[in-house]
């Protein structure tokens, strides 16, 4: 199951179009899940900003995907919030977000160890928006029963979130700027990321008890977290294997958990299942490798 790492936070600080700085304490491990939640507040001459990239601070870092994002309003009266993914191709602790017009942001992040066989994100994200403290998530079904389900919450205050509901867990937040006349040139919003994991089907949705009551806006997606068994060919005495396509790790369904390096898959056989994920599906006697139990 998903097991949370680390979290931190990034605030742009003022108004700008890019920020670079140190999102975690430590470096991430290789092949982890990123998650970031970001929330945004434009102005008088820049009411609908959005985010363009975000992606780890290196010549060869990586790009996150935007899994969803919505605005609830425009302009210094409007907030949006987007939820950005990525598994991770290096040891990394700073990021960089782009962002499309000079707006002020502010990002709050968390990574994941033990989860996904793929960046696949499970069902449909959802989104929702709404003014007052109580701030919700539309439910999103998942098909997948393992997932690792994240919520991304903004509100336009500097405020604080408290209270996640239906088992979630508030893994970091942050807020800056100030309301008052310099409020267009700073910006005036705040972020948090909330998390929980989940052992079945089912419809799901969380909600966080915001400090100010004020316009805010929510991502709620839900990551796969473990790929649903291959039973088609599977014999007694086979078990079913999935190598991730950064091919660092090797899960094996069911009973069965192998720790792979590349080295260890020189003698598989083909693969029997080809996943349309990219993923690679292994069918193997388990007498013929000696694991067992």
């Amino acid at each position: 199951m998903a097991t949370p790492i680390q979290s931190g936070t990034l605030a742009s600080a003022a108004s700008t179009t890019s920020k670079t700085g140190t999102l975690f304490s430590a470096n991430t491990g290789v092949g982890n899940l990123v998650v970031v939640s970001i929330a945004m507040s434009g102005s008088t001459n820049n009411p609908s900003p959005t985010v363009s990239h975000v992606n780890e601070a290196s010549s060869t870092g990586g790009a996150f995907t935007k899994a969803g994002a919505v605005s609830n309003g425009s302009g210094s009266s409007g907030i949006r919030c987007e939820v950005w993914y990525y598994i991770t191709t290096l040891a990394q602790a700073t990021f960089s977000v782009t962002v499309s017009t000079t707006c002020a942001f502010v990002v709050s992040g968390a990574e994941y160890d033990g989860t996904l066989y793929t960046n696949t994100v499970d069902g449909t994200v959802q989104t929702k928006t709404g003014s007052g403290t109580a701030e919700t998530t539309t439910s999103i079904t998942t098909t997948n029963a393992q997932d690792l389900l994240v919520a991304g919450f903004a509100m336009l205050a500097n405020g604080t979130f408290s209270a996640a509901t239906n088992s979630y867990v508030i893994e970091t937040q942050a807020g800056q700027g100030s309301f008052g006349a310099n409020k267009n040139a700073t910006g005036t919003q705040s972020s948090t990321i909330t998390d929980r994991t989940v052992t079945a089907t089912g419809a799901y949705s969380t909600g966080v008890t915001g400090s100010n009551s004020v316009v805010w806006a929510s991502v709620s997606v839900a990551f796969q977290d473990a790929v649903p068994p291959v039973t088609t060919g599977a014999e007694p005495n086979t078990f079913v294997g999935v190598i991730s396509d950064n091919y660092n790790s090797k899960r094996i369904l069911g009973n069965w958990f192998m720790n792979m390096k590349t080295d260890g898959f020189l003698s598989l056989p083909p693969p029997v299942v080809p996943a349309a994920n990219g993923d690679i599906i292994y069918v193997v006697d388990r007498d013929a490798w000696g694991y067992g139990y």
